[in-house]
């Protein structure tokens, strides 16, 4: 779990919880929770974690906008190792300003369901964090 407290109107770390609480726990999920602490922090964060402990994780889920998750896919792709993570799950929960790719991804995974709307910034994280849970 990798939040980045920064983006957008800096309520990630409020968002995270939410769906933390209303999707996440319920689940049954396990979270080692990573706070960006600066710019570049989640990609040099990913590529510094040794192998051996990125091999004990199903996936990674981003709390953030689209700059978090460019980070942490630049930073998986940047490993040498990075074939034999080809695995993870990325889980993406929208915190940033705009949310364009997530928007993209979950109007394309709900195309065919009624009343399907993410216009509302609630009803977009609520999906988002409904895609994770039922992984």
């Amino acid at each position: 779990m990798i939040i980045n407290p920064s983006s957008g109107n800096g309520n990630a770390i409020k968002i995270w919880d939410e769906c933390q609480e209303k999707f996440l726990d319920k689940a049954g999920y396990k979270f080692h929770k990573i706070i960006s602490a600066y710019k570049n922090y989640c990609h040099d964060y990913i590529v510094d974690l040794p192998k051996e402990i990125m091999l004990k994780y199903t996936g990674i889920i981003i709390c953030g906008g689209d700059g978090t998750v460019h980070e942490v896919v630049n930073g998986l792709l940047s490993r040498p190792d990075r074939e034999d993570l080809l695995y993870l799950a990325i889980g993406i929960i929208p915190a940033g300003t705009n949310n364009g790719l997530i928007s993209s991804i979950l109007r394309d995974s709900f195309k065919n369901e009624k009343g399907f709307d993410v216009s509302e910034e609630k009803r977009m994280i609520e999906y988002a964090a409904l895609i994770i849970a039922k992984q």
